[in-house]
């Protein structure tokens, strides 16, 4: 669930004037980063754990994302928070930055958007590049 920040609700003038900072409060953090804020949840209990998150990864079509899902043992929630942006360019900042998120220990990148599940399979990194450059031509598009 993306989350909003008004000034009032940060504490410190100089950090809501800022245009990059980080705010951390127990497993949420917020960052501003130039003209983009993007919030951070991390969770350390599978997604969706209940009779819901089951179904949900039985339903998946394919044997690498159900693998991944009931591998998985917590996740990080990165959302754009930024309200206003187009969706798209929204996603290709979100797909860049978890670019740089995934390793070894990322068992794949779920978009609930699309309710759409990637497995960490080989697949996506290539599929991260692809959203990141759709977002871009769609910035492009709307500049000219």
């Amino acid at each position: 669930m993306p989350f909003s920040v008004s000034k009032a609700s940060i504490k410190n003038p100089n950090v809501a004037d800022s245009q990059y900072c980080v705010i951390q409060a127990v497993f949420f953090t917020l960052m501003k980063v130039g003209p983009h804020t993007l919030s951070f949840l991390n969770y350390t209990k599978p997604y969706g754990e209940d009779d819901l998150g089951r179904d949900f990864g039985e339903s998946l079509p394919l044997e690498s994302q159900r693998r991944a899902w009931f591998q998985h043992k917590a996740w990080t929630a990165v959302d754009y928070s930024k309200r206003g942006t187009d969706p798209e360019r929204r996603y290709a900042v979100l797909a860049r930055l978890c670019t740089e998120m995934v390793n070894r220990n990322c068992l794949g990148v779920y978009l609930p958007r699309e309710r759409r599940l990637i497995p960490n399979d080989g697949s996506l990194l290539q599929e991260l590049h692809r959203i990141a450059s759709v977002g871009d031509r769609g910035a492009a598009q709307a500049v000219n």
